[in-house]
């Protein structure tokens, strides 16, 4: 299967991001990054392989400058949501039994996540992800 034009959008486009922004942050003393991976990189579905690869590679990229730049006030972490409510997910076939709390994620439970590891809550978190999964596995 190809999957270079999944890693050129998924884990290129990160670094990419990451590349470019990081000379700032060194030189304003520190910053913060959030990349978004999905729970299917811990837990992946049939037929996904492409999409799982380069998710998993995200969490690995993230990982890596994290401690990279851990001492350099730069913290990177990732959000890693369920199923989110979008146009994108509307033909999503939910998984036997459905979302324990009823419903998939909303784009807002997504951003809430996002925004505490972008806040100050969040100063000695780095190389980690929040999942955003209404208690569905994976667990950490």
């Amino acid at each position: 299967f190809v999957i270079q034009a999944e890693l050129n959008i998924t884990l290129k486009g990160a670094f990419n991001c990451c590349q470019a922004v990081i000379p700032g942050m060194l030189e304003s003393g520190g910053g913060k990054i959030v990349n978004m991976s999905t729970i299917f990189a811990d837990s992946p579905p049939p037929s996904q392989a492409r999409y799982v690869i380069a998710k998993s590679a995200l969490i690995g990229l993230t990982r890596s400058l994290a401690v990279e730049y851990a001492d350099k006030n730069i913290r990177i972490n990732m959000v890693e949501p369920s199923i989110v409510a979008t146009d994108l997910s509307a033909g999503a076939i939910l998984p036997k039994g459905g979302e324990p709390m009823g419903r998939a994620a909303t784009p807002i439970d997504v951003a809430r996540a996002i925004i505490f590891l972008s806040s100050s809550h969040s100063d000695y978190t780095t190389g980690q992800k929040i999942m955003v999964t209404g208690g569905r596995p994976p667990f950490l």
